[in-house]
């Protein structure tokens, strides 16, 4: 009798499961994060369910169950991951309007904050070039500034522009971007343009260059791909942190990954995840395009 009432529970929760995983599939007008839902859940816990009424109730030995147990994990297994798939397809399926929104204005963050840093940083990394006491300084202010915690500097923006009625929204998101992504540019380009070789600078002397014209027709070409590279670094950096404008009411992809995470959302966070890591790589390679184009073609001898 024990064996025939847990027979008989076990049937009943798995047509209990597989009922609910059927509603799930039939009903037009479900709720996205029900249907998601039942289909990541039921489906395998229906499965497990049903396959653990052979390996317990039925007669077998103990060296016959266990590669019944190992199938049933392996298969378990995939159906949960069938489900996780399943949730971030309905994901994309019902909410693909907000995220390309969100996305935009994701790019729209990352396009105001990093030319301003830019026009900020390599005219100061310019001037410091000829001068090691202040590049010493600045660099070091810049440095400081970067450790702090982006989401800190997130906060200290909020509260330094609270008392304009600014304290919310793009301007200390892009405020912050722009602080945080400063010291790769100014010290790659003070770097880029005292590590000229001297015997160019002597022989642009000897031809009657002038020092501007020397920065501008020398040292500035000859820096271009290491200042390059601190602009990738800053912008790579950028989309990185611009996540977080999301909480200073900024908007960007930072939404899908901290909202999925406060509801437990594996679809919203790793749909947003991804987006986010794309755009980085594809900003890269980019930009890494755009140096080549932009580097002199003497500095690309040997490159290959």
């Amino acid at each position: 009798m024990g064996i025939r009432r847990k027979s008989t529970e076990h049937i009943w929760r798995s047509a209990f499961h597989f009922l609910r995983l059927f509603r799930s599939l039939s009903a037009p007008k479900f709720s996205p994060s029900g249907r998601s839902s039942a289909l990541a859940f039921h489906l395998p816990l229906f499965f497990r369910i049903y396959t653990q009424r052979a390996i317990t109730i039925e007669h077998y030995t103990p060296e016959a169950r266990k590669p019944l147990v190992s199938t049933q994990g392996l298969v378990f297994s995939i159906f949960k991951k069938g489900g996780d798939l399943i949730n971030i397809v309905l994901f994309l399926k019902y909410y693909h309007g907000y995220l390309f929104a969100e996305f935009l204005q994701h790019l729209k963050i990352i396009a105001v904050s990093i030319p301003v840093s830019i026009l900020i940083s390599v005219p100061i990394g310019i001037y410091i070039s000829s001068r090691p006491k202040l590049a010493r300084i600045v660099i070091y202010i810049a440095g400081i500034v970067m450790t702090i915690p982006s989401l800190a500097l997130f906060g200290i923006m909020v509260v330094a522009f609270a008392p304009l009625g600014m304290g919310l929204g793009m301007l200390p998101a892009v405020t912050a971007i722009t602080v945080y992504s400063l010291l790769p540019i100014t010290r790659n380009t003070y770097a880029a343009l005292n590590s000229v070789p001297q015997g160019v600078l002597e022989a642009a002397r000897g031809m009657g260059l002038s020092k501007t014209q020397t920065l501008w027709k020398i040292r500035i070409p000859l820096s271009i791909p290491v200042i390059m590279a601190g602009v990738r670094t800053s912008i790579v950096l950028g989309v990185g942190v611009a996540t977080f404008a999301t909480l200073v009411g900024a908007g960007g992809l930072g939404f899908f990954i901290f909202s999925g995470i406060s509801r437990a959302n594996f679809a919203m966070v790793l749909v947003g995840s991804l987006i986010v890591s794309a755009l980085g790589i594809g900003i890269n390679s980019l930009l890494m395009k755009f140096e080549d184009m932009v580097t002199p073609r003497g500095l690309k001898v040997g490159r290959k």
